[in-house]
């Protein structure tokens, strides 16, 4: 296949040569040993939890780049199917005019705003997780051509097992590749679209425990979080076990939908067997904290330790207690304790709820992401398309700790 005009990726192309498989299982050799070594969501052991367990209606490809006989570039691909009417929440409060005009445009968009999209990422995480390839062989702006050409081939294999694609999608590129990708992908008709940051806390070297961190604050904030911790007083917390949460999976499932029944916008739909698959195939790298009052489990979250990022993955609680007991918010305390706790450098809050994570001091981490309907005509409308769906967010960036 041809896809490239310039010369250098056509070359490099040309020399190498894809395996894609439905089945992570038969490329499995070739996949570790293109693997990143310091990205724990393109490893062989995440992967097949999710293989174990994968989000409802969601197919996936896994690719793999040779060059020079040796595997050099792996890339993820999944295929979802986008429908706004079900995907987005709908904003029922009362409005004024103008906006019940624009809501009224937009509910018109979302009925019929329905696609097929493949996507060169991950669904179940915030940030570049679709795609590695070896930085000694693979220059930045091959490495956007060449996931290009991955996401041509998976089409291709999705169209002989008679599943249509109606576009591509390029999820969460970090900024240091942002601008290769741009000018690659704009070029190739790609729409640069931006949904909300990755909020990340900083951790200083110099902190050891909890307490450290709270020190670092100002009085304001830290006031703020003593509050937060005696609200929940009588909340205790404990990691569970693989034994406990197999037994209890239900139980969990059951709070993730509470949440996930909230929130503006959802496209992965876990199963219950998703959290336990996770605890088997990542054992010590993944936690799950279990929040009980007077032994009823109110709430839960899950990290994975990802080379020196504490990864926030998946949460659920009664919203009951998000209130009376500050849950939430003591959730967000905790996570930097962990982290501190583990020496991480850093914790990824991951999106949504942004003033409030910027409140235990995470910053906004800028990620683009780039979009393109096979049809012209369509491709045409869909930044238009975009605007009007996008969830609109308006939050004031909060700065507790002290400067220095």
């Amino acid at each position: 296949m041809a896809y490239f005009q310039d010369a250098t990726v056509d070359t490099l192309v040309a020399e190498g040569c894809w395996e894609i498989s439905d089945t992570l299982e038969k490329i499995a050799n070739s996949w570790a040993a293109a693997a990143p070594p310091d990205n724990r969501f393109l490893q062989l052991p995440f992967l097949r939890a999710v293989a174990a367990a994968p989000p409802r209606d969601i197919d996936l490809r896994y690719a793999v780049y040779s060059h020079a006989g040796r595997p050099v570039g792996v890339v993820l691909v999944q295929l979802a199917t986008f429908h706004a009417a079900s995907n987005i929440k709908t904003d029922e409060s009362p409005r004024g005019i103008r906006q019940n005009v624009y809501a009224g445009i937009r509910g018109v968009v979302s009925r019929r705003a329905a696609f097929r999209t493949l996507t060169c990422g991950n669904f179940l995480l915030s940030g570049q997780h679709g795609f590695y390839f070896d930085p000694q062989i693979v220059a930045p702006a091959q490495r956007v051509a060449l996931v290009e050409e991955a996401l041509h081939l998976a089409q291709a294999s999705f169209a002989q097992a008679g599943q249509k694609v109606n576009g591509h999608f390029v999820k969460d590129i970090e900024p240091a590749l942002g601008a290769a990708a741009r000018k690659y992908l704009c070029k190739r008709e790609f729409h640069e679209v931006s949904f909300q940051p990755n909020m990340v806390l900083t951790l200083d070297a110099a902190w050891e425990k909890r307490d450290d961190y709270l020190a670092a604050m100002t009085s304001k904030y830290r006031v703020r979080a003593r509050k937060a911790t005696a609200a929940a007083a009588g909340v205790t917390r404990e990691r569970w076990s693989i034994a406990q949460i197999d037994a209890r999976r239900h139980e969990l499932y059951a709070l993730y939908e509470a949440v996930a029944a909230q929130a503006d916008f959802s496209l992965v739909h876990l199963t219950a067997d998703y959290l336990p698959a996770l605890a088997h195939k990542l054992d010590e790298h993944f936690h799950l904290t279990a929040y009980t009052l007077d032994g009823v489990l109110i709430g839960f979250r899950t990290t994975i330790e990802n080379y020196g990022r504490l990864e926030a993955h998946f949460l659920g609680y009664d919203p009951a207690y998000r209130r009376s007991h500050r849950l939430y918010q003591n959730m967000l305390y905790d996570l930097a304790e962990e982290g501190i706790r583990h020496n991480c450098g850093t914790v990824v809050y991951a999106r949504t709820a942004l003033e409030i994570k910027s409140t235990v001091g995470a910053a906004p981490e800028p990620l683009v992401s780039f979009l393109r309907h096979d049809k012209r005509w369509a491709n045409c409308l869909l930044p238009r398309i975009f605007d009007y769906l996008a969830p609109k967010i308006e939050w004031t960036q909060r700065h507790p700790f002290k400067t220095k």
